[in-house]
């Protein structure tokens, strides 16, 4: 993914770093919750971490997704962008542009 192309570029990619960083801390918390029997609390924290971090996701593929064209129809172009954000594909690139000063 190449980030430079978007108007702010760098305000998405913080967007996208922290968006994912939370999502992954609140998928961490809630396994770890499952897996030791947590308080209810500790998994709220959790799953609002997880939330959030899902939402900033989710407009950034839908914010991104004319850079996925679909090859056919099976999948859109939103549903690429998402995948390909939500399974951290596009962090070295973000992560580079963001150590570029």
């Amino acid at each position: 993914m190449d980030w430079s192309t978007e108007p702010k570029a760098r305000l998405l990619v913080t967007a996208y770093v922290v968006g994912f960083l939370l999502w992954l801390a609140g998928l961490i918390v809630v396994l770890y919750n499952q897996a030791t029997s947590g308080s209810g609390a500790s998994m709220t924290v959790g799953v609002v971490l997880f939330a959030v971090g899902q939402a900033v996701i989710t407009s950034l593929a839908f914010r991104l997704r004319t850079h996925f064209p679909a090859p056919n129809q099976t999948q859109g172009n939103f549903q690429r962008a998402w995948n390909h954000l939500a399974l951290g594909l596009a962090l070295p690139s973000a992560v580079r542009l963001l150590l570029n000063r």
